[in-house]
């Protein structure tokens, strides 16, 4: 009968099925070993990006050295009043001789410009000098432009201009709350802790005064610790105190003894001189 199922037409089925089966395992496995090779370029990926991210961070290290070491001679003067038809190098050299009392030439100055504009007429002066020791000379005396208006600052690059924006903003914080304030270059003190800008970054004055309590406190702890008796302490002090005991002892048994052997020396030569008497 045509509607009969035979067992040939079964093994055909299977053999259809487990084709399919087997070519589905080829699949299966071609797609493992796919996620196996893009797992291994993501993770070379990864390590590049790690990789570009360390030069990265390496490079800026070495750019801001390289600016730093630009700028170190550096400096900008504020509020010294110039247009443009002023002589800026003599303006600059005749103001620090004078305002400075410092010996000071145009040879002194590699370069400098103002940033100024057309509304500005105190705008800042950049000025470089061609030494290091110069520029430290001039600073030496920049308290004498006390109430004068004008204003001394070292030229720095950005990143320690932006460290100096969150040091001076909580110096200026601490400051409003009566807290016993020093900013010293890139560093900031606030009641004795000092502080970077990056440990500065993202705290608030509360979180500050909690540390600086906490380490105060702490301190305190250390200083009372160092009085206080504990056993271990108090066993320390016992085994000490039977060592000089002892140590005592023994020096006085040694002393007795060269007591006595003094004593017996001196018996038996008051006996040898005797003996010879007689014998005389």
């Amino acid at each position: 009968m045509s509607g009969k199922v035979t067992n040939e037409d079964i093994l055909v089925a299977i053999q259809k099925l487990t084709s399919k089966q087997d070519n589905f395992q080829e699949d299966l496995s071609s797609i493992k070993e796919c996620i196996i090779k893009q797992k291994a370029e993501n993770e070379n990926l990864q390590t590049k990006i790690v990789n570009l991210e360390t030069e990265n961070s390496e490079l800026k290290q070495k750019l801001n050295i390289l600016e730093r070491n630009q700028k170190k001679n550096g400096f900008l003067i504020f509020g010294l009043a110039h247009s443009k038809d002023d002589n800026l190098l003599e303006l600059v050299v005749n103001f620090i001789k004078e305002k400075l009392d410092s010996e000071f030439s145009k040879t002194d100055i590699n370069y400098l410009f103002s940033l100024k504009n057309k509304k500005d007429k105190t705008a800042p002066i950049i000025v470089h000098l061609t030494s290091l020791i110069k520029k430290q000379d001039i600073f030496k005396n920049v308290f004498k432009l006390k109430n004068t208006g004008v204003a001394l600052a070292h030229d720095l690059n950005k990143e320690e201009r932006d460290n100096r924006k969150i040091l001076l903003g909580k110096f200026k914080e601490a400051k409003k709350n009566n807290l016993e304030t020093k900013l010293l270059g890139q560093k900031l003190i606030i009641e004795g802790i000092v502080y970077t800008a990056k440990e500065l970054e993202n705290k608030n004055l509360e979180e500050l005064l909690v540390e600086s309590a906490d380490i105060v406190s702490s301190d305190e702890e250390e200083e009372d610790n160092r009085y206080k008796k504990t056993p271990e302490k108090e066993n320390n002090i016992q085994i000490l105190n039977i060592k000089e005991a002892t140590t005592s002892k023994e020096k006085q048994g040694q002393q007795d003894i060269g007591v006595n052997k003094g004593k017996q020396i001196e018996t038996n030569n008051i006996k040898t001189r005797s003996n010879q008497r007689n014998k005389k």
